[in-house]
């Protein structure tokens, strides 16, 4: 990765579901994500809190250059809520970083891409059509169930509740990608993409 494609402003976004009935649901883990990393820097008082700001199609916060963001439609029309970001703080596309989950990935893994296709994923197809654009990073939050016999269709499970077996492991990926944001801000060239 180029160590420009990063400047100084970028944009973390969770993708998923809005509603109660798809909170803790493997498909949110994107949104989770933001959450769990804001919750972190909270509780380790790295910065002064500002409320979570709400525009139509996403919610945000900031943390220095940083604008963490959670998107408000539904996964599907992901691309709604990112081409609303880019607008909104009129960022470059290469400085987005999407949160979401992959059902290619085995549970508890998770890679960095950038310039890839969806891969079927269906909100982040819908991102890369609004952009008219792949060149932004992601974060891919694996969720596929380890010993799994038959693959399942990503929407056989991906609406399901969490197991708290997975919670645990969802864990370490989220502190695992906290570490990443900081080494883009600070290294960009020492990501190691896939």
């Amino acid at each position: 990765m180029d160590k420009n494609i990063i400047n100084k402003k970028i944009i973390v976004i969770g993708i998923g579901n809005p509603g109660k009935e798809f909170e803790n649901t493997y498909h949110n883990v994107g949104i989770m994500t933001v959450d769990k990393i804001i919750q972190n820097k909270k509780e380790k008082n790295e910065f002064a809190v500002e409320k979570w700001k709400e525009e139509k199609t996403f919610s945000y916060t900031k943390y220095e250059n940083i604008i963490f963001a959670k998107s408000k439609t539904f996964m599907n029309e992901s691309g709604k809520a990112v081409s609303a970001i880019v607008k909104t703080f009129n960022i470059p596309k290469e400085n987005i970083i999407v949160i979401h989950d992959d059902s290619d990935i085995l549970i508890g893994n998770m890679k960095i891409s950038f310039d890839k296709s969806s891969a079927g994923h269906k909100g982040v197809q819908s991102i890369i059509n609004a952009l008219l654009s792949k060149r932004f990073l992601r974060f891919r939050i694996g969720t596929r169930p380890e010993n799994e016999k038959l693959r399942k269709k990503a929407g056989d499970f991906a609406l399901n509740k969490i197991k708290s077996t997975d919670s645990k492991k969802l864990e370490l990926v989220i502190e695992k990608i906290e570490n990443e944001i900081e080494t883009i801000i600070n290294n960009p060239q020492k990501i190691n993409l896939q």
